[in-house]
């Protein structure tokens, strides 16, 4: 649950004030078809995501598939 209370959080601060018909959570290959589906369509559309883990990072830093 604390993950969950976090992102709430950020989202409160990040976005108050602004208005979207849909938030899709999750920007994989399904999340991101369907959002640009929906942008395409007039909505306002808002893709969330959670960051990369640091240690994924510094992997794939290391096999230079990430500058």
């Amino acid at each position: 649950m604390g993950s969950q209370s976090s992102v709430s959080r950020l989202l409160k601060r990040r976005l108050l004030g602004m208005h979207y018909d849909v938030v899709v959570i999750g920007a994989g290959p399904a999340g991101l078809s369907f959002a640009r589906s929906l942008g395409n369509s007039d909505l306002r559309v808002l893709v969330v995501e959670k960051p990369l883990r640091p240690v994924y990072v510094n992997r794939l830093k290391m096999a230079g598939k990430l500058p």
